[in-house]
């Protein structure tokens, strides 16, 4: 085959192992390039990303490298998913040229992607990005506060990193409809200030170390809230039947409270 002559290249689910040859990004003429499920290995080749990806084109694969500079220079990328990779490095500041990104999702990765001091300050060049996954990262630090600049965010995912704390200026993201901070070790008490997230249809806080009080804007102010999950959090005591009032103004709500130890509640006077 000439090179640049091929207009579709889908070799998903293919069992394909070895590296990707360089050759393949001469085909510059590939309309769609698919190679999710495979066992790809080895670098990426740069002129791959010339071509046009689909947005899970290179999911579940074995990737060694580290995140490629030239994902600039893919074309008119809505959604990027490099969930699984064996990627390491820092997250090139060059991603930030794919303003219409809509959906970044780099959850999965082990190696050495730092985001402790600031989250990348391209971010605030994706000003349609409505979805962010850096769930189950091999990453050390806690939620950076500038990440509370992308305020056009509809779901943020978070799990798995291992953090301490919840930061208060999380509830700044007021566009919030998904929230998941589960499985991250938080400590001490829920912020009371993520009231202000009163789009938040789903809250994941499952298998964290949170106590103390449960902040009581949480049932007046979020209502219409459809999926409260606070499985293994511990929280001692609550003064009197408080809390009973409140989870009774979530209305339409599936909340699990597994795992728990809470004391003095007579919930069977909330139906």
């Amino acid at each position: 085959m000439a090179y640049g002559r091929a207009h579709l290249s889908t070799l998903a689910d293919n069992w394909l192992s070895s590296e990707l040859p360089k050759s393949f990004g001469r085909l510059t003429e590939l309309s769609i390039v698919t190679l999710y499920n495979n066992s790809l290995e080895g670098p990426l080749p740069k002129l791959l990303f010339k071509l046009k990806l689909e947005p899970d084109a290179l999911t579940n694969n074995r990737f060694s490298d580290v995140i490629p500079v030239v994902l600039a220079w893919s074309r008119c990328m809505v959604r990027l998913q490099l969930s699984g990779k064996r990627l390491a490095g820092t997250i090139p500041a060059e991603l930030g040229k794919q303003t219409e990104l809509k959906i970044l999702e780099l959850n999965n990765f082990s190696g050495d992607i730092p985001l402790t001091d600031a989250v990348p300050p391209w971010l605030d060049d994706l000003w349609l990005l409505g979805d962010l996954d850096l769930s189950s990262n091999v990453l050390t630090g806690g939620i950076p506060v500038e990440l509370s600049d992308c305020s056009g965010l509809l779901k943020l995912s978070i799990s798995g990193f291992g953090i301490r704390s919840i930061l208060p200026e999380i509830a700044k993201l007021a566009s919030l409809n998904i929230l998941n901070l589960q499985k991250n070790g938080f400590t001490g008490v829920i912020p009371s200030e993520l009231q202000r997230c009163n789009r938040l249809y789903e809250l994941r806080l499952l298998e964290n170390s949170l106590e103390g009080p449960i902040p009581p804007e949480l049932g007046w102010y979020w209502t219409s809230l459809g999926i409260s999950v606070l499985s293994s959090a511990r929280r001692p005591n609550d003064s009197g039947n408080s809390l009973e009032r409140r989870l009774c103004n979530l209305q339409q709500c599936s909340l699990l409270l597994a795992g728990n130890s809470f004391q003095g509640l007579g919930l069977a006077n909330t139906t």
